[in-house]
């Protein structure tokens, strides 16, 4: 989920920013410092210790994260589209494969011929009849 700092945590968890403070320093809390050099709580941490956010400091910080996760989304669903669609036309070239593997296998199978006799055994029944 997203991180977000002290003030914007407050307001999600519907606690003081001093309640935070104490809450991190006795270990209740995780906070790690960000890129900005600022404390910063995942959202997933606030739920876990507050329950469920306030619903009116969700939508500009939800509006926020849509905005990053739907185009990755959308590209991710079209990249997953594009997998099936090849891996469908994959199992298509493979029963092609097969299919012409057996049609060389007939055009170049050459059946025995019936029964043919050594020289010897058609000199002797020759010579018999």
């Amino acid at each position: 989920m997203a991180t977000v700092n002290l003030t914007q945590a407050a307001k999600l968890a519907g606690v003081s920013r001093v309640t935070l403070h104490a809450h991190i320093k006795n270990g209740k809390l995780s906070a790690v410092i960000g890129a900005d050099g600022t404390r910063q709580i995942d959202t997933a941490e606030i739920m876990r210790v507050y329950g469920t956010l306030a619903s009116d400091s969700v939508k500009g910080i939800v509006n926020h994260e849509q905005l990053t996760v739907n185009p990755l989304q959308a590209e991710n669903d079209a990249l997953r589209a594009e997998l099936r669609a090849k891996d469908e036309l994959l199992a298509e070239r493979g029963e092609l494969v097969q299919a012409l593997k057996a049609q060389i296998h007939l055009i170049e199978h050459k059946p025995d011929a019936p029964d043919q006799q050594s020289w010897l055994v058609r000199l002797l029944l020759h010579k018999i009849w």
